[in-house]
């Protein structure tokens, strides 16, 4: 990734404040060759003009003696186009009265009605003879549901579309990676001097899982491995593999079943005396949540 161009606007200096505590902002656009990361953008360098962002606290501003930075907060509007403003006060470290507000953190349940295939101690649920239960059952599931909520110099569409239903691909508020879904991610704009955002992400983690599911598969769908076709074994290759053919499964009467059967993951039918198999699927992608900053 390449710096194509940094710019400030013609008037983006604004300034404010009384006293000891004066304090005024700057806002540029970055251009780049390729998708970056927010935290690229801090410390960018125009290559023609060395017009340049401030990589973070405590840098002076270019044409006003005594003002200082604060970190330059950073808005994504597509992946390689971004607005960046940069506030400044007269004292060595000044505080946002709004935007450097601690975020606002709650706890709370979501229940969900899902199906499913094992008992408390992970014993598959299944009849006498081994057969899952058809329809399934299902219980009531309970997960822990964060919200953060913060107030934010900008909002563009790109931090929903990119963050919101992914699975964190990192350890994330203690929970292993895969455990933590942002469900949510809601902004309402507040007019001001200056205008900002109150931004909420919701998350839910799912602590709650059967035995053999990993804790990187925890929002995977688990789905009973069960069809009414089966492979069956018709040779081998020279060199040892197996040829195999697939077909209807039938009854003792020679009939196409109807109703599944139980077959194993790589498609053939169960052996009597096992337990159903199932197929993970996964729901979510995964992102890296890092440039979010929620921690």
């Amino acid at each position: 990734m390449a710096i194509v161009s940094v710019k400030e606007g013609w008037d983006g200096v604004t300034a404010g404040g009384s006293g000891s505590d004066k304090q005024l902002s700057r806002y540029m656009t970055v251009v780049t060759d390729a998708a970056a990361d927010p935290d690229e953008i801090r410390g960018a360098v125009d290559p023609v003009s060395g017009l340049t962002v401030p990589a973070g606290e405590g840098v002076g501003h270019p044409r006003r003696g005594g003002y200082t930075s604060r970190m330059p907060k950073v808005a994504t509007v597509c992946p390689t186009f971004f607005n960046v403003r940069i506030d400044y006060g007269t004292v060595p470290k000044y505080q946002d009265p709004v935007l450097d507000m601690p975020a606002q953190i709650s706890w709370d349940d979501a229940t969900s009605t899902e199906p499913v295939d094992e008992d408390a101690d992970g014993k598959p649920m299944v009849n006498p003879v081994d057969e899952p239960y058809d329809p399934p059952m299902t219980e009531e599931f309970s997960d822990s549901v964060l919200r953060i909520v913060r107030n934010e110099a900008a909002f563009t569409p790109d931090t929903p579309l990119t963050y919101r239903r992914t699975t964190c691909a990192h350890v994330f508020y203690g929970a292993p990676r895969g455990r933590s879904l942002m469900k949510l991610i809601r902004a309402n704009q507040v007019t001001g001097s200056p205008t900002y955002w109150q931004v909420t992400y919701e998350i839910h983690f799912r602590m709650q899982t059967a035995a053999d599911v990993p804790a990187e598969k925890a929002w995977w769908r688990r789905v009973l491995c069960q069809g009414y076709r089966e492979k069956v074994i018709t040779g081998t290759t020279g060199g040892g593999a197996q040829l195999y053919a697939i077909r209807s499964i039938l009854d003792a009467y020679g009939q196409p079943m109807t109703r599944p059967t139980l077959l194993t993951l790589d498609g053939f039918r169960l052996p009597a005396g096992l337990g159903p198999e199932y197929l993970p699927f996964k729901r979510f992608q995964e992102r890296v949540w890092t440039p979010l900053g929620l921690e």
